[in-house]
């Protein structure tokens, strides 16, 4: 109780001192000790008093009380016992005990060898100085312990504040992974089957077969997102990671069918890539493939209809370089700009780097280094 109430010492100690002062008054009304004995008493209390708030003034009032008392010829074993107290309280509130302890057990070392008339080394004379330096010390060491637990105390609220922010940054983390996968999935394949689905539209009467393979078209497209959302959230619904990305949906491997799947929207695709493919994290897989995904949505939706996609390794280095021309003066940054944020995150998570730039404004062109030895480029 007292760690988490330290004050409750400091009053206890001062009410101690009160009640042995009113018996002490009683006394020396009682056997007429006479006005300097009252004087000296009255000092000492006034002394215990003030030390709450001026601790130094009031250890020196409550010494000095004792000596009045002593020199009455008063025996002051209640002004010293207050004294001592005094000394305790304020060595728990930090005073420094090495000046506290001397200040007090000098005067009172004198005081009782005066009052009893014996030698430096008598009981009374050592129990007084050996009462101050017990009371200094023991303030001392509460004093001590107090901070050690404030210390212990402090650093379990620094330690939950940090497990909170922690929990709060994973908490960010996964939410912007959550968007860029349904950014990607969604975004593209809901784009294609849209395409698929106008052709059908057009061609429904006039050219039965083409519509059929529209038809069709969208439907695979469809089927990629069901595939993929169920993905995202069986990797939700686990929550002890036994659940593991397929990463057979969006990989090195798949990257062909990608590009044919815009070939098949109408998007004449230059496709080269490095083969064998390389021997990699399958999450670096993943990234090429979320990258050349989202340049080809970039490329279908704000270009001219073409673009070259090339995939090489340079100092064990994958490079993936998507580059398209942009019609007229239109910008390819018309868009959201979500895809462009997402692909950077992605890149920057699996240790490599992006740029996306425009040039002179006639072609849009996407340069991305991933590394393959787990690195990070620089």
């Amino acid at each position: 109780m007292w760690l988490r109430r330290p004050e409750v010492l400091v009053t206890g100690s001062l009410a101690v001192s009160m009640l042995a002062a009113l018996v002490e008054a009683a006394r020396v009304f009682a056997l007429g000790a006479g006005v300097f004995a009252v004087i000296g008493l009255l000092v000492t209390v006034a002394g215990a008093i003030l030390a709450r708030r001026l601790f130094w003034v009031g250890l020196g009032a409550t010494i000095l009380g004792s000596a009045a008392a002593a020199a009455a010829g008063w025996n002051p074993i209640v002004e010293w016992t207050i004294v001592v107290f005094t000394l305790f309280a304020g060595t728990f509130r930090g005073a420094s005990p090495l000046r506290a302890v001397p200040l007090a057990a000098l005067p009172l070392f004198v005081i009782v060898a005066l009052e009893a008339h014996s030698g430096p080394l008598s009981p009374d004379v050592l129990a007084a100085v050996f009462a101050c330096i017990a009371g200094g010390a023991a303030g001392a060491g509460l004093h001590s312990q107090r901070q050690y637990w404030n210390s212990l105390l402090t650093r379990a609220q620094d330690a939950l504040a940090t497990r909170e922010e922690e929990a709060r940054r994973r908490v960010s983390e996964e939410r912007l992974r959550i968007a860029r996968d349904l950014h990607d999935i969604v975004g593209h394949q809901v784009a294609v089957a849209s395409m698929h689905l106008g052709a059908v539209e057009v061609t429904i009467h006039r050219e039965p077969d083409v519509a059929a393979k529209a038809a069709e078209d969208a439907r695979v497209a469809l089927r990629a997102v069901t595939t993929e959302t169920q993905q995202i959230l069986e990797l939700l619904r686990s929550g002890d990671g036994t659940v593991q990305a397929d990463y057979t949906v969006a990989g090195f491997a798949t990257i062909v069918d990608l590009v044919a799947s815009y070939e098949g929207s109408g998007l004449r695709v230059d496709f080269t890539m490095v083969d064998p493919l390389p021997e990699a994290d399958p999450a670096i897989g993943m990234t090429a493939y979320r990258i050349v995904q989202e340049a080809l949505t970039n490329a279908y939706r704000y270009g001219s209809g073409t673009a070259r996609v090339q995939l090489v390794i340079e100092a064990n280095t994958l490079v993936i370089t998507v580059t398209n021309p942009i019609p007229g003066k239109s910008s390819q940054r018309s868009g959201s700009g979500f895809g462009l944020l997402g692909m950077r995150e992605r890149v920057s998570a699996a240790g490599g780097k992006v740029d996306a730039y425009d040039g002179d404004g006639s072609l849009f062109t996407v340069r991305a280094s991933l590394p393959l030895d787990g690195r990070r480029t620089l």
